[in-house]
């Protein structure tokens, strides 16, 4: 699985991977980053695994920079670091997903987004990416 955050709104955005290579990786990379849900793309900064490590042609298509975090480094990679443990909550370290259905990942991108978020002065992230606040309808 994908995950790309924002690291304004803290937003995040799951793909299924199908293989993990640079193949694969770049064309999720494009699907995430070219739905509407994520605009105003100014740079992506990247681990250090080999499966993107083809950026190169990545960052042509995309018109934007591409940045890679320093190895042992996670302190500088902050936002997704911390998504990555929301993520653990739901699916623990050493849990063996395999591939899983596309909704079991939107239903956990949906779950973590209507999460307020303390850094965000308990409002959740599309209140900030959408620049709306959500209304609640109570039955």
């Amino acid at each position: 699985m994908l995950t790309i955050v924002d690291r304004k709104s803290r937003y995040g955005s799951n793909r299924r991977v199908h293989k993990v290579d640079m193949k694969h990786v770049a064309a999720a990379t494009v699907a995430a980053l070219d739905t509407n849900v994520v605009d105003d793309v100014r740079s992506i900064t990247n681990d250090n695994g080999s499966e993107l490590q083809g950026d190169a042609k990545l960052q042509i298509r995309m018109g934007i920079p591409i940045y890679f975090a320093d190895p042992s480094s996670p302190w500088k990679r902050g936002s997704i670091e911390n998504l990555n443990g929301l993520i653990r909550q739901y699916v623990p370290k050493g849990t063996t997903i395999g591939r899983p259905p596309a909704s079991i990942t939107k239903a956990l991108e949906d779950s973590l987004n209507s999460r307020p978020r303390k850094t965000l002065g308990y409002r959740s992230p599309p209140e900030i990416h959408f620049r709306r606040r959500l209304a609640l309808i109570f039955n």
